[in-house]
């Protein structure tokens, strides 16, 4: 039973610090900056949303695409 609660209780912290983790709304392409630094900055300038992330492309070209959700 211990293990139990103790499973139920880090999940529900986890979501009380970490909301984001459990967002489950879809992402869409927005942008493709030259760096993640670059990428960031666009991120944070989005201010009317909530869901924003850079993703590194798998091209080793450095570049990195915004991801935003349409809310």
């Amino acid at each position: 039973m211990t293990p139990i609660i103790v499973a139920i209780g880090t999940v529900l912290s986890l979501y009380i610090f970490e909301p984001l983790w459990f967002d489950t709304r879809m992402h869409y392409y927005h942008n493709t900056y030259q760096s993640d630094k670059a990428c960031s900055l666009a991120a944070n300038q989005q201010k009317d949303v909530t869901g924003r992330v850079c993703v590194p492309k798998n091209d080793y070209s450095g570049n990195v695409d915004l991801y935003l959700t349409k809310e």
